[in-house]
């Protein structure tokens, strides 16, 4: 969310695109990277426990309907270059 450099008076008009930009575009997986990340401190045994996590994560969040309806809305494969 923070990466945007603006003047000081143009910040609330930044915030504001970024907030209107995730909660429009299916965000779902930050929430999944988050528990995911909570789970490992290292060890192998909690490595692989990060990463199933993860994977099942990422598996919901690439079938959410909010993922889904985002790409109905804004992505259209035929106008983009090859």
């Amino acid at each position: 969310m923070c990466d945007e450099i603006v003047a000081p008076d143009a910040m609330d008009a930044a915030v504001e695109r970024v907030v209107t930009g995730l909660t429009n575009s299916g965000v779902v997986s930050a929430a999944g990277n988050r528990r995911a990340l909570r789970v490992t401190q290292e060890p192998f045994d909690a490595f692989r426990a990060y990463f199933a996590i993860y994977a099942r994560e990422q598996a919901c969040c690439h079938f959410s309907p909010a993922l889904i309806s985002n790409l109905e809305r804004h992505w259209n494969a035929q106008s983009r270059k090859p």
